[in-house]
């Protein structure tokens, strides 16, 4: 499947990726994946074709008990995951 999303009035072309437990969704040099898992959880992965390879995730854990991830994403990305997202929880029957 494919699409366009709307980007500051602009709309940006994707492709969408259905599988029987996850959605992609490429955009320009990237992947976006959200995997339905157990439970009702989901796994998000980011592929991305650049030539900035920093780190763009961290995961820390404080008191042995509060676990932080963060993750830093472009826009594109953001988009890009909250179709990902928003397509797989309709498929769960969540929304």
């Amino acid at each position: 499947m494919s699409g366009e999303i709307l980007k500051h009035n602009k709309m940006i072309e994707h492709k969408r990726f259905v599988f029987s437990n996850a959605e992609t969704v490429k955009i320009k040099n990237s992947r976006i994946t959200v995997a339905s898992l157990q439970e009702k959880d989901y796994g998000i992965v980011f592929k991305i074709l650049s030539d900035d390879t920093s780190p763009r995730a961290m995961h820390s854990v404080k008191k042995d008990k509060v676990v932080i991830t963060g993750i830093r994403i472009s826009k594109n990305a953001a988009f890009a995951l909250l179709v990902a997202l928003q397509e797989r929880l309709k498929a769960d029957g969540i929304i």
